[in-house]
């Protein structure tokens, strides 16, 4: 008798090892029903649990953002990270390498694609890495935006240059984060662009470039747009294979 009830202890003691094991266990299992076969992390309560594959808890992970280029500036649903443009702008030896932050909180405040802007830095002046890129060198201005006529007249504020015989007067910032969220507050604020309703890549650069409407472009002036265009729609679909 004394030895029956042993067996019946040791066989309790097991059972409540076992039953304790199986509450904390936890695995983790793909349900190719879910989208895009999402992994769920199942948390079993019982040793019960575990055999019948109920579950109490499903937690989905979010699967990898990818950013897809469009034809439109406005800011899409996912975007290049703060690391990726200053993998970019680290990788060409731009001295506006560490603005990336800046990149994309500009973006989220003022409703840019950040690759449009970052394009754009590239179309201008190669990030300010090309040997002729002085007056991005000189202003910290990655779009070279243009000083109102009433700056002109103050060399603080405005940079003086003359190209292919016409005055320039580029607008001037402290720092080249400065100089990046400016960009994209123009985008937003100024009467040209977004407030107006120009929206896609090619409407925005040619207003950007010539100040003139795309539709109204012809001869050498379209053609010299169109390279320009190019170039910008060229480096976002480029940016999805750098990060």
């Amino acid at each position: 008798m004394q030895i029956k009830n042993i067996t019946i202890v040791t066989f309790l003691l097991l059972a409540m090892v076992v039953l304790a094991y199986a509450s904390t266990f936890t695995a983790t299992v793909t349900i190719t029903d879910l989208p895009q076969g999402q992994s769920v992390v199942y948390y079993l309560k019982s040793l019960n649990a575990s055999i019948l594959g109920t579950a109490e808890t499903i937690t989905p992970q979010t699967p990898p953002q990818t950013y897809t280029p469009t034809n439109s500036i406005l800011l899409p649903s996912t975007y290049l990270s703060a690391t990726c443009i200053d993998k970019i702008l680290s990788a060409k030896g731009s001295p506006a390498a560490g603005t990336g932050s800046t990149f994309v909180s500009s973006a989220q405040k003022y409703g840019v694609d950040p690759a449009f802007v970052l394009a754009i830095f590239n179309a201008e002046s190669n990030y300010a890495t090309n040997p002729a890129a002085t007056t991005a060198l000189a202003t910290k201005n990655i779009g070279h935006i243009l000083c109102t006529d009433s700056e002109k007249g103050d060399t603080s504020k405005c940079y003086y240059k003359k190209v292919d015989g016409v005055d320039y007067y580029y607008k001037i910032y402290s720092t080249w984060s400065a100089g990046v969220e400016a960009t994209f507050s123009h985008l937003k604020n100024s009467s040209h662009y977004i407030a107006a309703g120009r929206t896609t890549v090619e409407s925005v650069s040619s207003m950007w470039v010539t100040g003139k409407d795309y539709s109204s472009l012809s001869g050498t002036q379209k053609t010299e747009i169109d390279k320009y265009i190019s170039t910008v729609k060229s480096s976002m679909e480029n940016y999805t294979k750098s990060c």
